[in-house]
């Protein structure tokens, strides 16, 4: 899936995102801005509060503050309504 604008359902604001898919982690890396890691065995992003390893089908979130957040495929469609 590519780079989307999606926007919160509840109070409104946009966010970009990103799903990934398995395939697509030179783009997944190129959106984290350097706290996305790719090697042969995992794609690794590093949050606030550690790292996550991305599994297919993740979402990860950039806030308006460029914060990296890593939401699950049911949180994501939850919290969010893609454009």
């Amino acid at each position: 899936m590519p780079k989307t604008k999606a926007r919160k359902k509840t109070p409104q604001s946009t966010i970009d995102a990103i799903q990934f898919d398995g395939k697509n982690q030179d783009e997944v890396r190129a959106f984290g801005n350097g706290k996305i890691a790719v090697n042969d065995k995992a794609v690794v992003v590093t949050l606030s509060d550690g790292t996550r390893t991305l599994t297919t089908t993740d979402w990860v979130v950039k806030s308006n503050f460029g914060e990296l957040f890593v939401l699950s495929e049911l949180e994501f469609e939850a919290l969010y309504e893609v454009d």
